[in-house]
């Protein structure tokens, strides 16, 4: 899997019964996810004041690990999507197979720019099927999993930045100090109707990190260097949604 470029995958799903078998499945109707981690961790970076450490508290789930997600082929390049929370019922003839397509952009999950060299072990779960009432899957009858462990080549520069230093980076602007202090008074409350946002721009090849506010919705980030923490300067535009994703 070479890093910064997309990988694709092919999920089958194939009944090999007898009788028919009835999948479960939301509006998205995707058979298989899979996603991996790598056996690396991000630097922690570090939070010395209370700004710092509400930053890192609400990425924490993104910190917690170096994450590599495959996107069913119907989202790609779509950003961070949605499946309508609905029960549908297909039923899966003896024989019968579903075929889908999924995507890895060749980025650390949510758009955190290329990962390291190195391996990844990647999970493969699909569900829910059912055989005459009988659940199909492990042992607690929801669903199918295997694991592949993949290699992931031409990494990221390892003098760049980890994402938790980038945020402490960006912390470190008075200018950007000035703008979260400015969010934080009055009605208006720092993370409330806001929270971080934090995206690698391939395009540039340079990290956003700063704030995303709702109603209406916009982005104000610095552009930071991944090798050097440099500021190259402070940016106000939209969020479009069904481009950048939800943070």
């Amino acid at each position: 899997m070479p890093a910064g470029e997309p990988t694709w995958a092919t999920s089958r799903v194939e009944n090999l019964g007898r009788t028919p078998v009835s999948w479960s499945h939301d509006g998205c109707g995707t058979t298989t996810t899979l996603w991996g981690e790598m056996a690396t961790s991000w630097r922690p970076g570090q939070s010395n004041d209370e700004l710092g450490r509400q930053f890192h508290s609400m990425l924490e789930d993104y910190f917690a690990g170096v994450w590599l997600t495959f996107t069913p082929e119907p989202f790609v390049g779509m950003g961070t999507y949605g499946c309508a929370d609905v029960g549908i019922t297909d039923e899966v003839q003896p024989g019968g197979v579903i075929e889908q397509r999924l995507q890895w952009n060749g980025q650390v999950s949510p758009r955190f720019g290329p990962p390291p060299t190195g391996m990844a072990h990647f999970v493969a779960t699909s569900g829910y099927f059912d055989r005459g009432g009988v659940r199909i899957g492990d042992t607690t009858g929801s669903s199918l999993t295997s694991h592949i462990d993949l290699w992931v080549s031409g990494g990221r520069d390892p003098r760049w930045l980890d994402p938790p230093e980038i945020v402490d980076r960006m912390l470190a602007s008075s200018d950007m100090r000035a703008y979260f202090a400015q969010v934080d008074q009055g009605n208006r409350k720092l993370f409330d109707g806001n929270e971080p946002w934090l995206r690698f721009n391939v395009d540039v090849q340079l990290w956003e990190a700063g704030l995303i506010e709702y109603g209406p919705s916009k982005l104000h980030f610095a552009l930071i260097d991944p090798r050097t923490g440099d500021i190259l300067g402070i940016r106000d535009r939209a969020w479009v949604s069904d481009v950048d994703g939800y943070p």
